[in-house]
């Protein structure tokens, strides 16, 4: 005679049994349901306010972008339109603001206590005539995209081989650095005039440059 063998009892989660319990409670249905909807909403709220931050970031980076200055250097020795000086020009699509301004002579730090230090390096450099005028800007000034600032002049008609010459003796002793940033502020850039002059006109060229 065989023994009855009984099931064990589940002892399991009966999914169907709790949907079933819920589904026989309103207050439980409309309790789950809140929190379903609840949760959806919140789940959208976060997507929306991700995809809010994605744009801010990439609006803020275009904007940054489009007014975006790029300063440059140029020496000029002499022409129909442009007398023998250096200028300073933002060759970039939006204003540019001078943070910080840095005369070197023979590359070392220039100060004097008499005289405007653009001024005097020139004149420490051996350049120093009643031809010559000088413009400097200030600290916080602005550069327009698209300004020329001319930072040092020789009168015109003044263009010969003999000031060519001196004027290039020198500004081969003679740097200047400044510090930029854009209307937005923090990406400030240097840019430094001996780069140019080293760009054009390379060092083991310069003394028979200067004889010219």
């Amino acid at each position: 005679m065989k023994a009855d063998v009984k099931n064990p009892p589940e002892t399991g989660v009966n999914l169907t049994n709790i949907l079933g319990l819920i589904l026989s409670k309103p207050e439980i249905t409309i309790a789950v349901a809140s929190l379903v909807i609840a949760a959806g909403s919140l789940f959208v709220a976060l997507c929306a306010l991700g995809v809010s931050i994605v744009n801010t970031r990439q609006t803020k980076k275009h904007y940054r972008l489009s007014v975006r200055p790029h300063l440059r250097f140029f020496v000029s020795f002499g022409t129909e339109t442009e007398p023998i000086g250096i200028y300073l020009a933002n060759k970039g699509i939006g204003p540019a603001i001078l943070k910080d301004l840095r005369i070197l002579l023979d590359g070392q730090p220039f100060g004097t206590s008499t005289g405007h230090r653009w001024n005097m390096v020139w004149m420490k450099a051996g350049y120093n005539k009643l031809i010559v005028s000088y413009n400097f800007p200030e600290e916080g000034d602005a550069l327009s995209a698209g300004e020329k600032l001319p930072l040092l002049g020789v009168d015109k008609g003044c263009e010969s081989d003999t000031e060519r010459s001196e004027f290039f003796h020198a500004l081969k002793r003679v740097d200047l650095e400044v510090l930029y940033e854009s209307m937005y502020g923090g990406d400030e850039k240097i840019v430094r005039l001996q780069e140019t002059v080293r760009a054009h006109w390379p060092v083991q060229s310069t003394t028979a440059a200067g004889r010219k």
